[in-house]
């Protein structure tokens, strides 16, 4: 690890395979192998919630780890981190803990990303992705699926 903390903060971290890499000190190579030990390592290490972006992102609080496989490879573009980030501060507003904000945050900007790619037919704009919001987070209030929008 290199030294960085954030214990005693209550917070959510949300790095992609190569920040988290630099955060524990390894490889990309090795996050990717074993995905669910770097985003523990990344919660004990800091002292928070880690959200660790990719094919499958996960979810881990140094306990309890989520798994949210929803989502689409075009979330991978310029500024849908922190679209996720700010979707994850929204939730904490609403929700009971910061547990539950990071989990349903990370469903919530998996499935705008999917129905907005969906929409747009291939690759999306974090812009793209924001517009998708309000789709998934109605359908979440009706209780009915969430289409693209």
């Amino acid at each position: 690890m290199t030294g960085v903390t954030l214990k005693g903060l209550a917070a959510v971290v949300t790095p992609h395979p190569g920040e988290a890499a630099r955060l524990l000190g390894i490889t990309s190579s090795q996050v990717q192998r074993d995905r669910f030990r770097a985003a523990r390592e990344l919660s004990r290490a800091l002292g928070v919630i880690a959200v660790l972006k990719g094919a499958g992102s996960l979810i881990h609080d140094g306990t309890e780890g989520r798994l949210v496989a929803e989502g689409t490879p075009y979330l991978a573009t310029p500024g849908s981190g922190d679209v996720l980030a700010g979707i994850i501060a929204a939730c904490a507003a609403r929700t009971a803990s910061l547990w539950e904000a990071a989990v349903l945050g990370v469903w919530i900007h998996a499935r705008a990303g999917a129905a907005a790619a969906e929409r747009r037919g291939g690759p999306i704009l974090a812009s793209d992705v924001c517009e998708s919001i309000g789709c998934v987070v109605g359908s979440l209030e009706e209780g009915r699926p969430a289409k693209a929008g």
